[in-house]
């Protein structure tokens, strides 16, 4: 799979609140970070850990994709996402995020703020 449906298959297994198939798309030692650089999950164990602790909270959850820039490796998107329930519900918010694609799997994920 090419970048762009790499990332693609990764937001319809959020969509889905599958966190086996979301955790598929990411490299053995992928790193998800915020744009000032703080790494908030390194690793698969830690990017299920990730996932499943908002998931199995969120049954509405769903990332819908505004707009979508492709170069090389990198796939750029802005993503509105309802639905989403971190100990209680958070009003929906849009959050521009870049994924960078090795080898057919995410090595890295930055959410830019």
């Amino acid at each position: 799979m090419g970048p762009i449906e790499v990332v693609q298959e990764f937001i319809e297994a959020v969509n889905a609140r599958d966190v086996d198939r979301v955790v598929a798309c990411f490299s053995a030692d992928a790193v998800m970070q915020d744009d000032p650089g703080t790494v908030f999950a390194q690793g698969a164990e830690a990017i299920r850990a990730h996932f499943g602790g908002f998931l199995s909270q969120s049954p509405d959850l769903h990332s819908d994709i505004r707009s979508r820039i492709h170069v090389g490796s990198w796939v750029v998107q802005e993503e509105h996402v309802t639905g989403l329930v971190l100990g209680e519900p958070i009003s929906e918010f849009s959050i521009p995020s870049a994924y960078r694609v090795e080898d057919g799997k995410i090595v890295k994920c930055i959410g830019l703020q």
